[in-house]
């Protein structure tokens, strides 16, 4: 991947992360929520995670920092191992060989 493309899936990354996760906490602070919206805060919660799993690695994948790049997806890794769902953790894994 071209480093322009890097620099935009770092930027995307950066956005979903943090708007998922605030989006989540606000249906988890909401008093009542109908069903429907508690599948949306899963779901919310689960892109968080993989958005900000993404993003240590990648941003030092960018900058020629194998060992950063290396380092972060170590810890990617053993992050997923605490992912209860095996299909979700699989899709986190490959997106990280694609780069590490």
């Amino acid at each position: 991947m071209e480093r322009a493309a890097f620099a935009e899936a770092a930027k995307a990354h950066e956005y979903f992360s943090t708007d998922c996760f605030n989006r989540c906490w606000a249906l988890i602070d909401k008093p009542s929520r109908s069903e429907a919206e508690t599948l949306e805060m899963l779901a919310l919660a689960q892109a968080s995670f993989w958005h900000w799993t993404q993003r240590p690695a990648r941003a030092a994948a960018v900058a020629d920092d194998a060992a950063g790049r290396d380092r972060h997806a170590a810890e990617a890794r053993r992050l997923c191992a605490e992912v209860a769902d095996p299909a979700e953790r699989e899709l986190v894994l490959q997106d990280l060989e694609r780069f590490s």
